[in-house]
C-alpha cells in the first residue's frame, strides 16, 4: 500500500458519519436541484486564510507587501481546488446565526457513513493554532506543495475553533464547463458574479435529515415539505426548537422520513 492511500484511508477515519452543511434560506437549492456548491479558497471571509508564515522574517524583508505577495501565491494555487466547509456540530448557536442567516435558514445532515462514504478521503478537518507554521509555495516542489497546500487550507485561528469544521475538497479535475459530458462524481463549473463555483451532484438518499431554523418561516417549511414528496425522498424533517432546561437547541420532528 503506497503512502497517498494510506493517507487517505487515515483521513477517512477521522471524518464522521454525518456532517452539517448550513444554509442561507436560498440554499433550498440544494434540496431542489440535489447538487452542492464549492467555492474557491480565495473568496473565503477570514483574512487570515492562506497566508503562510513568512520565514525568515525581518524589518527589511517582513511588511504588508510581502503578506500580499505570499498571500497572492497561495491564493493563485488554490484556483486548482473548490471547498465545501461543514461542521460535525449539528446544534451550534453561533453558527445557525451566521450561516443560516440568523437562523431563518436550513441546515442538511450529509451521510458519509453511506451515499457519500466514497468521498471521505476528500474531506479534512481542520485544526486550529495561533501559530502560522507553513513556508512559501514557490520555495518548494510541486509535490511539495500539495502538502503545504493542504496543511494551509486546514488549519484556522483559534478564534474560529467552535465551528469545528471540515472541508471537502474538490480538486479543478474533478471539475468540468457544460461544454463538457457529464460524468459521475464530477463537478459542473458556473460563473455565479464574477466568481467560478463548483457543482457536484448528490444523490437523494444523501441527505438524512433536513433541519430548519428557529425562526424560518413556515412558507420555507412548505416548500421543503414540497420538495421532499416530489423527489420521494427519505429524508427527515425536523425544525429547531428551544430547550426548556438548558442553553441548546433541540429537535421538533416535523416528518420522520422512512
Amino acid at each position: 500500500m503506497d503512502n497517498k492511500v494510506q493517507k487517505q484511508e487515515a483521513q477517512s477515519q477521522e471524518v464522521p458519519n454525518v456532517l452539517f452543511k448550513h444554509l442561507d434560506a436560498g440554499g433550498i437549492k440544494v434540496l431542489e436541484n440535489l447538487e452542492l456548491m464549492f467555492s474557491n479558497p480565495a473568496d473565503f471571509n477570514d483574512p487570515f486564510e492562506f497566508l503562510p508564515c513568512l520565514t525568515p522574517c525581518n524589518e527589511e524583508s517582513c511588511g504588508e507587501e510581502r503578506a500580499y505577495q505570499a498571500q497572492k501565491l497561495v491564493r493563485h494555487y488554490g484556483l486548482n481546488s473548490f471547498i465545501l466547509s461543514m461542521t460535525d456540530k449539528e446544534h451550534n448557536v453561533r453558527m445557525w446565526d451566521h450561516y443560516s442567516d440568523r437562523h431563518q435558514g436550513l441546515m442538511i445532515s450529509l451521510d458519509f457513513g453511506g451515499t457519500l462514504a466514497r468521498y471521505r478521503g476528500w474531506v479534512l478537518p481542520v485544526k486550529y493554532t495561533d501559530q502560522k507554521r507553513f513556508g512559501l509555495l514557490g520555495e518548494s516542489l510541486e509535490e511539495d506543495r500539495a502538502k503545504i497546500f493542504e496543511g494551509i487550507i486546514t488549519h484556522k485561528g483559534t478564534d474560529w475553533g467552535a465551528e469545528s469544521e471540515y472541508r471537502w475538497i474538490l480538486p479543478a479535475q474533478n471539475c468540468y464547463f457544460k461544454t463538457q459530458p457529464d460524468e459521475p462524481d464530477k463537478a459542473e463549473l458556473r460563473l455565479l458574479g464574477d466568481k467560478f463555483k463548483a457543482f457536484l451532484p448528490i444523490d437523494s438518499a444523501s441527505i438524512l435529515k433536513v433541519t430548519l431554523g428557529y425562526r424560518s418561516s413556515q412558507a420555507l417549511l412548505n416548500t421543503v415539505l414540497q420538495i421532499k414528496k416530489r423527489r420521494k425522498a427519505t429524508w427527515m424533517v425536523t425544525k429547531v426548537k428551544l430547550s426548556l432546561n438548558t442553553f441548546k437547541f433541540e429537535d421538533d420532528l416535523i416528518d420522520k422520513g422512512c
